[in-house]
């Protein structure tokens, strides 16, 4: 059910409990809209959450043919027609060796309990909101990290979180904080600089190893400063198959059809229609092979 159906349900006069089966599919490169299910769930007391297909990808251990290390296999793997569902079952939060896949980072985090808001970077001033409905922070300790275009600059540590009760709000203001942040600016004023908030465990609950990040948020300070790409100038005159726009290295062809952008040896060709890519080609070869419609 999308999320449209989901807050409808949410709004409704019913009255039992919204819980959703199969609500995330963790195949492949998934769970990008998982965000707007928990802003839903956030919202609506009414709505109780869901289950994610599935817990682990379900691979078999064996050796690549072509490199000979150690990979973990699937249907595709033992011939082009087997008896099986391909990588289906390779839908899982962690990989076959409880590694976690990519896409476990993304429900870690919406599922995390404790939160940054209303940051003021400037004066060092941010709140901490304890989401957890029957435990405090006590166990958990947070430090702000700036970076500059990914380096690191400091990292302040904030012990004032101590003490937030469940579901409450605490304002903190810390003067470290204020400084570390108006150095970066002063020093590093046309990079991206980004503000690192991490809780981390100190150890003593069970299950959880000291120094486990168990809520994270990133703030953007100075936003990246993009480089912009020269502009095409426009030809003097439109060539037989449409517009023509042309620098030294990149040529733009346009129709109703299509837009074709070409430098050096290759060319991409996107069909107004779709938005996609409808051909690759490098040298003049295609690179991309569509599958004939079927008759």
């Amino acid at each position: 059910i999308d999320y449209e159906e989901s807050e409808k349900y949410c709004k409704s006069d019913v009255v039992k409990p919204y819980i959703q089966c199969e609500y995330a599919h963790a195949m492949g490169n998934s769970e990008g809209g998982f965000k707007e299910y928990w802003d839903l769930i956030r919202k609506y007391p009414k709505y109780q959450g869901g289950y994610i297909w599935d817990f682990v990808d379900q691979g078999i251990r064996d050796k690549s043919p072509v490199t000979g290390k150690e990979i973990f296999t699937y249907g595709g793997d033992y011939g082009r027609y087997p008896a099986s569902d391909y990588n289906f079952n390779c839908n899982g939060i962690i990989a076959p060796d409880r590694r976690l896949n990519p896409h476990a980072y993304e429900i870690q985090y919406y599922h995390q309990n404790v939160w940054i808001k209303d940051l003021d970077a400037v004066n060092g001033a941010f709140k901490v909101y304890n989401e957890n409905f029957f435990k405090n922070i006590d166990d958990l300790n947070l430090t702000a990290t700036v970076y500059a275009n990914g380096v690191k600059l400091a990292t302040v540590e904030i012990p004032e979180t101590k003490g937030i009760a469940p579901q409450a709000t605490k304002l903190i203001k810390s003067d470290e904080l204020k400084y570390a942040v108006a150095e970066a600016e002063s020093k590093h004023a046309k990079e991206e600089i980004v503000l690192n908030f991490a809780f981390a465990s100190d150890g003593t609950q069970p299950l959880v190893d000291k120094g486990q990040v168990m809520a994270r948020q990133q703030f953007i300070i100075s936003d990246y400063q993009f480089t912009k790409p020269a502009v095409p100038a426009v030809a003097a005159a439109p060539t037989k198959k449409g517009k023509v726009q042309e620098t030294s290295s990149m040529e733009v062809e346009e129709t109703n059809s299509y837009v074709k952008v070409s430098a050096q040896r290759m060319s991409v060709t996107i069909g107004k229609k779709t938005g996609m890519i409808d051909y690759l080609d490098v040298d003049g070869e295609p690179m991309l092979k569509f599958r004939e419609s079927m008759t």
